[in-house]
C-alpha cells in the first residue's frame, strides 16, 4: 500500500506516464528529496538514493488502492520475489516538505542498473533538465512511432518488413537486426515503454 509517494519524471503532471496516478491523487506538492536524478537516453530522469545532492519533485498522498501499488511496482520493475533482479526499489525515506520532513515512499532505481549513458543533473532539476531537451515524443514522426509499437508489441511470429525507416531506426540505436527480423533494442524498449505504447 502506497499512501504518500515521492514522484519525478513521467508519473509528474503533464507529463506522459501522469494518468496512471491522476484519479487516485488526493493531494499534490513541491517537495524534495536527498540522493542524485540522471538524464535517461529517452530524457526521462531516474532517481538514486546515493549522493547529497537534492532532487526536486512533488510529495502526492494517495488514495489508498492495493491494485496501484501493484501497477507501479510493475511499471518500475520492482520484483519482491527476487529483488536483486529489481530495476528499481520500493523504499520510505524523508521527503522535505514545506520546511519539515515528512516519510513517503520512493521509487529509486538500483544503482547497479545505471546506464553508462545516464547523465547527473548536477543541481537535481529534473525539470529544467527537461524542458531544455526536446521531449521524446517530439522526436519521431507518427509513422516512426507506429513502426515502434509495431515491433514493441510483435510476438516474433509476425513479418515486420524492412523498410528505409528501419534502416533509419538502426542509425539510432533504436531498432536491431534479429536474424532477418527487426527488433527492438534496449533504447528501442525503453522508448516503447516511456512511449506508453
Amino acid at each position: 500500500m502506497i499512501d504518500k509517494l515521492f514522484i519525478y519524471g513521467s508519473l509528474c503532471e503533464g507529463m506522459i506516464h501522469h494518468k496512471v496516478i491522476k484519479d487516485s491523487i488526493v493531494r499534490c506538492i513541491p517537495a524534495e528529496i536527498r540522493g542524485s536524478a540522471y538524464r535517461l537516453n529517452v530524457g526521462y530522469p531516474v532517481y538514486l538514493n546515493e549522493g547529497d545532492g537534492v532532487v526536486k519533485g512533488y510529495l502526492v498522498e494517495l488514495k489508498p488502492s492495493e491494485i496501484l501499488a501493484a501497477m507501479l511496482d510493475e511499471f518500475y520493475g520492482v520484483n519482491h520475489r527476487q529483488p536483486n533482479r529489481s530495476v528499481h526499489e520500493r523504499m520510505f525515506t524523508q521527503v522535505l516538505v514545506d520546511n519539515s520532513m515528512v516519510e513517503a515512499q520512493v521509487y529509486a532505481l538500483r544503482p547497479k542498473k545505471l546506464p553508462k549513458d545516464a547523465v547527473l543533473i548536477t543541481d537535481g532539476n529534473w525539470e529544467a533538465d527537461f524542458d531544455s531537451q526536446k521531449p521524446l515524443e517530439d522526436r519521431f514522426s507518427e509513422e516512426e512511432i507506429q513502426y515502434i509499437e509495431k515491433i514493441g508489441k510483435t510476438t516474433g511470429r509476425e513479418v515486420i518488413p524492412y523498410t528505409p525507416m528501419t534502416r533509419q531506426l538502426e542509425k539510432q540505436g533504436i531498432v536491431v537486426d534479429k536474424g532477418r527480423r527487426p527488433a527492438l533494442t534496449p533504447y528501442g524498449k525503453e522508448i516503447f515503454k516511456y512511449l506508453g505504447l
